[in-house]
């Protein structure tokens, strides 16, 4: 996650920590917030009730594209030697605040989008009505003083420094992805305040009783990208606390599963 490393006490530094120590050969990707988010977890609020309600004021944040990242990582792993011991920061190109956002969609899906700016408390009673359990929305309200504060609006160069080209606009992001959802592609409804409710319920329970097969098919599709020149397909899918990322190969044949330090620990057969 961007900027994991001012951050020592926070989990994603915890676990870059721990595989260093470990002397392991090492690539970490740390992306900003994710575009997709607007889809996901604000779907029905954008797509539904033309509204952004989110508590961020002015404030701006550098939105990444999920393919970029996605990209990256495809470019780390075919050529794992030329990326060791670097940290990349996945930025999208240009910062905006939520009201820059809501004119963008709005341009994009030729329907009125709103940021409607509600003040942190107004935010926090509007979850609890939906009865979203407490911990996710502590952890909602930390985010979101991230981005009032612009604590995640700087920019960098690394998507491009990877790829050979700049990352993704939001403008272009929301033509590819924001438009068919709205226009009710199969597969890209999003999900009313009820559903994700219970679905963060049951995920919530799911990961206390440590039951990963539960927690997997509780995850919602998220993403999911085909990069031919490497033969794999990227699907990511959408969790509790983030998202949880695959990767496979187009053709049928073994798959070989290798630890960070190249040991293969598992064939598998794609049919």
């Amino acid at each position: 996650v961007i900027g994991a490393e001012y951050n020592p006490s926070g989990v994603h530094r915890k676990i870059e920590l721990m595989l260093e120590a470990a002397g392991l050969r090492t690539t970490f990707l740390r992306p900003n917030f994710y575009m997709q988010n607007y889809l996901t977890y604000e779907g029905e609020n954008v797509l539904g009730a033309g509204e952004i309600p989110l508590p961020t004021g002015e404030g701006r944040a550098s939105y990444v594209d999920v393919l970029d990242i996605a990209e990256v990582a495809a470019e780390v792993l075919a050529a794992p030697d030329a990326h060791a011991g670097r940290a990349y920061t996945l930025t999208g190109p240009e910062a905006h605040s939520h009201g820059e956002l809501a004119a963008l969609l709005s341009a994009a899906l030729g329907a009125p989008v709103r940021f409607s700016d509600p003040s942190p408390e107004d935010y926090r009673a509007r979850l609890v009505s939906y009865g979203v359990p407490e911990a996710i929305i502590a952890q909602s309200e930390g985010l979101y003083a991230l981005i009032r504060g612009s604590v995640c609006a700087g920019t960098t160069g690394d998507v491009e420094a990877v790829l050979g080209r700049p990352p993704t606009p939001f403008a272009a992001w929301a033509q590819r992805e924001a438009v068919p959802a709205l226009r009710g592609r199969p597969g890209c409804e999003a999900p009313g305040p009820e559903a994700l409710v219970s679905r963060a319920n049951a995920l919530m329970t799911a990961w206390e009783l440590g039951d990963t097969e539960g927690y997997r098919s509780l995850c919602a599709p998220h993403v999911c990208m085909r990069i031919p020149q490497y033969g794999l397909e990227v699907s990511g899918f959408d969790g509790l606390w983030g998202v949880r990322a695959s990767i496979r190969p187009l053709a049928e044949g073994p798959l070989h599963i290798h630890t960070l330090d190249g040991q293969a620990r598992a064939t598998l057969d794609i049919q």
